[in-house]
């Protein structure tokens, strides 16, 4: 890997190369004038940026002035403790201690030399240590911005230097092999273009009449590109296409898959000990929310969780979801897809005494680098600020995470129309990114999941008066029994021991149920159990060639309007297609359970157990087997095999 130190910090830099120090946690491989530096890039925040992803992009965190280039391979290093730690390829490294990423071509060496993308801002309170981004989220950060012509002029130059000769692959940038180093033959083309800076048009991205301008303002530079790599018998740059279909093919599949993903959404805990952020109802009535949620590629959001209101002498809880038509749109926000207003239904499910109309509110907000912020300031800022305290950008009001409307009975914002003096609040709500998937899924294994499949939940027999009819033994319980089920269940005085199982079933009497897999990747589940595409309902989250498999991620809530015909409402399932494996087994994720062919496990701890409980014959004091077949509805293991196939 190349290395590159500002100028105006070299001679600083020469002095320190004393042996050990990391440049602000921070080093690269050798260093200026053979001086004897640590030759081992730290750091513990990964970044990938991809639409395309790219090899041979240059890099700068800020904390330090040392420039960095992404690698098509992958590589061992330490982070700032000394700890070994793996860089993916196409990835960047920055130490926990930045608070920025920039991103550009050209070697580095001279500020003016070289072709910025743009910078991507580092949370400071909510850190992370992987981000996903795109080149929509480097020119405005921490904003995505819409696929224009300033994000697709972008992706299109780092294309047109591709010269791997496959224009469908990653992005390979010319650089030197580590014999050409030695020797000091080859050719980079980042130094090539610090060598033609004078070709580097004044507004690279900006400021053109069509892409026809754009394309003839870049000819001289890639002219002089091409003529280096001939002098060293390279292959030529790709250069750009005909039109920018491609190009926005490519931008858009990486901005649907980095934002699809896992994301926790709950109210701002701080506004209990806040003044300005008072929530209460009329009748003080203080409100807490919290839901899960799985976003989709398409933008769909799959969401449900709890709603609890309490006073200082009661409280009243529902399950809590979003309708079919919930989306995060391509800048991010949420938005309803029929209607495209900025904001998204939330309802209540209306289990037990509570009506599902006692809740019927509006959820906005806008996802910020990863995070939906309420904007709500305590003693040193807002959630916002206190992330991103040297950036300009200001929170926009329809960018804050808000719910208001009708929760649980009562107005959210607090109605008082009898005092004017009196300002209505909102209930405040973050939400943070918890977990992403892989951008470029492999086309070859993706083809071969795409079908239909038939899932039957499991749970543990506990004592039912049918369970002889219904249970059968637990396969491979060795394995089973800790992994999915757990040795027995406890609850009052009687204890069962969990060697059966049975199908589940769910609050409409289905049991087992049809999902199809299409050739995107995407998870859909017909009406009622059926197969179809009616429901989205997961997602293909990996594919991994090697063991001829797939990750699979499955949040069965595609609506609470479509709840009577979705099947088994809010179940989660995480898993491992094996598409070697007779008829096609799911199992549970992880090299080790792979092996052992631990089935693929359910959860569901709020909704069909919430069911449930609602009809116990005593909410004080329920017999034993009401609670024992409670727990037995929250998890399980996960039956799983092509449609018409039996194992």
């Amino acid at each position: 890997m190349r290395f590159v130190f500002a100028l105006t910090t070299l001679s600083l830099a020469l002095m320190g190369c004393n042996g050990g120090e990391d440049f602000s946690d921070a080093t690269v491989p050798g260093c200026p004038a053979g001086a004897p530096c640590d030759q081992t890039v730290r750091g513990e925040v990964f970044v990938e940026l991809t639409g395309p992803k790219i090899s041979n992009v240059g890099y700068r965190c800020t904390g330090t002035e040392v420039v960095f280039f992404t690698s098509d391979s992958e590589r061992t290093t330490t982070d700032t403790d000394g700890e070994a730690t793996v860089i993916p390829p196409y990835t960047a490294l920055c130490p926990a201690s930045s608070r920025e990423i920039e991103f550009f071509l050209g070697n580095g060496l001279f500020e003016g030399n070289k072709i910025t993308l743009g910078s991507f801002l580092f949370p400071q309170q909510l850190r992370k240590d992987n981000f996903q981004v795109t080149v929509a989220d480097l020119i405005l950060p921490p904003t995505r911005s819409a696929v224009d012509d300033s994000v697709l002029y972008r992706s299109a130059l780092l294309q047109a230097l591709d010269n791997d000769g496959d224009a469908d692959n990653e992005v390979s940038i010319q650089t030197r092999s580590a014999a050409e180093l030695e020797l000091g033959t080859g050719v980079d083309i980042n130094d090539v273009i610090d060598e033609n800076a004078g070709d580097i048009p004044s507004q690279p991205f900006d400021g053109y009449s069509d892409y026809n301008a754009f394309v003839l303002a870049w000819q001289d530079l890639l002219d002089n590109v091409d003529a280096a790599l001939a002098a060293e018998s390279k292959d030529s740059v790709a250069r750009f296409e005909a039109d920018t279909t491609a190009y926005e093919a490519r931008i858009t599949q990486a901005a649907n898959r980095t934002r699809a993903g896992l994301y926790l959404l709950e109210s701002a805990g701080e506004c209990l000990l806040v003044d300005n952020c008072d929530f209460r109802a009329d009748d003080g009535s203080r409100f807490a929310l919290a839901m899960n949620s799985l976003v989709l590629p398409t933008g769909k959001v799959l969401a449900g969780g709890q709603l609890i209101r309490s006073t200082d002498t009661e409280s009243e809880v529902d399950f809590v979801g979003l309708q079919s038509t919930a989306s995060l749109s391509d800048t991010l926000l949420l938005v309803n897809s029929d209607t495209l207003t900025e904001t998204v239904q939330l309802t209540g499910a209306g289990i037990g005494d509570t009506p599902p109309s006692n809740t019927d509110a509006q959820l906005q907000g806008r996802i910020l680098g990863q995070t939906i912020y309420t904007g709500i300031s305590t003693g040193g800022g807002s959630d916002f600020d206190l992330d991103y305290p040297n950036t300009a950008y200001t929170v926009q009001g329809n960018e804050k995470g808000e719910v208001a409307g009708e929760l649980l009975g009562r107005a959210v914002p607090r109605p008082d129309d009898g005092d004017p003096g009196t300002s209505e609040s909102p209930m405040p709500v973050r939400g943070t990114k918890t977990g992403s998937v892989e951008i470029a899924l492999d086309a070859s294994v993706l083809a071969s999941v795409v079908g239909d499949y038939r899932v039957s939940l499991m749970r543990p027999c506990v004592g039912e008066s049918d369970d002889g009819s219904e249970c059968e033994s637990i396969p491979n319980p060795t394995l089973e029994i800790g992994a999915n089920y757990p040795e027995s269940i406890t609850r009052g005085s009687t204890t069962v021991d969990i060697t059966t199982e049975r199908v589940r079933e769910d609050e409409n009497d289905l049991a087992d149920f049809c999902l199809s897999i299409g050739s995107d990747g995407l998870i859909t589940a017909g009406d009622n159990g059926a197969c179809g595409t009616a429901n989205e309902v997961g997602m293909v989250t990996r594919t991994l060639p090697d063991s001829n498999s797939v990750n699979v991620f499955l949040r069965l809530a595609p609506g609470l309007d479509v709840r009577g015909v979705a099947p088994h409402y809010n179940v989660e399932i995480q898993g491992r297609i094996d598409l070697d494996g007779t008829c096609s087994p799911m199992y549970r994720l992880g090299d080790a359970n792979f092996d052992d062919q631990i089935r693929a496990g359910w959860v569901d701890l709020q909704f069909l157990p919430a069911i449930q409980r609602s009809g116990w014959s005593s909410q004080e004091s329920p017999a034993d087997l009401e609670r024992l077949v409670f727990a037995s509805l929250q998890s399980g293991a996960v039956q799983f095999a092509e449609e018409g196939c039996i194992p």
